[in-house]
């Protein structure tokens, strides 16, 4: 039996791992391009498009367009759903969302959202939102933000 070169075996690990990790992120890829289409019937703005695709958080003023626009709500949960941000939201932001048209559906859902980083610990975000422990770190929009503590 003829012996096999361990850097060879390495490499087709490498190699069926890589595999691995492209076929099971395709699905994800495939969900965020869905979002993204569906938006994009609704003459949503090429940035949150971009953001949608991407599977990038999306801020209050992104979800504001995507209400101005009537991108129906199921369409704006899946991508909140898949991403799990949590959102604290003041009532002014609440006001101005739902003047943006955005659903009741998805404002439950950020009105939501502190409880449920509650139950799964805290999580920290680099951009806009709220970070660890609740500390504000961005804003309705992109107007700057806090310091993180």
């Amino acid at each position: 039996m003829r012996k096999m070169n361990p850097m060879k075996i390495r490499y087709a690990l490498i190699m069926l791992a890589a595999i691995v990790g492209v076929l099971s992120s395709g699905c994800a890829t495939a969900a965020r391009r869905t979002t993204a289409l569906a938006a994009a019937q609704y003459g949503t703005d090429v940035g949150v498009l971009d953001k949608l695709e991407r599977g990038a958080r999306l801020g209050l003023a992104d979800l504001g367009e995507l209400g101005r626009r009537g991108v129906p709500e199921n369409v704006v949960l899946a991508h909140l759903k898949r991403r799990d941000d949590v959102y604290r939201l003041t009532t002014g932001e609440v006001l101005q969302l739902r003047e943006a048209g955005v659903s009741d559906g998805v404002i439950d859902y950020l009105l939501a959202s502190p409880e449920q980083l509650a139950r799964r610990g805290p999580r920290i975000y680099r951009g806009g939102g709220y970070g660890y422990r609740g500390h504000r770190i961005g804003g309705f929009g992109h107007r700057g933000g806090g310091r993180h503590r």
